[in-house]
């Protein structure tokens, strides 16, 4: 097995590409994040600064978050002021209905494909509903009788 050595070169429009997606990718995750809280109080800061590398980033959260401000509203902490806290704007809201929009579109879109690819045009899997949702059976006693023998 042998080293190999490869001169760095800088590309900008590769670097820059790199840092739209991660960029893209991180704001998605924070906007799934925070949309998925239940409470509707922003959230601090220090409880997002843990998500870091979880999510991509190289710069801090807190910078990151400073960074999109039409995607989340910085405000200072109900019990704390100089702590700062995050929520979402009416355009991540507007954002996020869109994505389950077309989410849901294309998930139809994906099931009648897979529908005109096979024969029968039905499909053979079984859809069971969430464990949480199935009836669940009464729990039945069964004694077991002695034969009898003719």
């Amino acid at each position: 097995m042998q080293k190999v050595r490869l001169k760095w070169v800088k590309n900008r429009g590769l670097d820059h590409i790199i840092t739209r997606t991660t960029n893209i990718r991180a704001s998605c995750l924070l906007l799934d994040h925070l949309a998925r809280l239940p409470s509707s109080s922003p959230v601090p800061a220090r409880s997002l600064a843990r998500l870091q590398k979880p999510l991509g980033l190289t710069v801090p959260v807190l910078r990151f978050l400073r960074r999109h401000p039409t995607l989340f509203a910085e405000a200072p902490h109900p019990r704390f002021p100089s702590l700062p806290s995050f929520s979402l704007t009416s355009a991540s809201h507007l954002l996020l209905d869109r994505f389950a929009r077309a989410s849901a579109i294309d998930s139809h879109l994906r099931l009648a494909r897979l529908l005109l690819l096979t024969r029968s045009k039905s499909l053979p899997a079984r859809l069971h509903p969430p464990a949480a949702l199935r009836p669940r059976p009464a729990l039945q006693l069964r004694r077991r009788l002695p034969r009898l023998a003719p």
